[in-house]
């Protein structure tokens, strides 16, 4: 019986360390996302770059 050329072999699929590979990289990704975020609101970038908000009196 001859074999089928067109026929997939599912056997050959991705290797194991590319899935594990694109795992830890958006792993790491998101952990730099976070603390740059995290450094963005301590270092008050959402409000303008304002330090102290209080308003002087006349």
């Amino acid at each position: 019986m001859a074999a089928n050329p067109n026929r997939i072999n599912q056997g050959n699929g991705n290797s194991p360390w590319l899935g594990l590979a694109k795992f830890v990289f958006i792993l790491i990704f998101a952990v730099f996302v976070f603390l740059l975020a995290r450094s963005m609101v301590s270092h008050h970038f959402f409000s303008g770059g304002q330090l102290n908000q209080r308003e002087t009196g006349p």
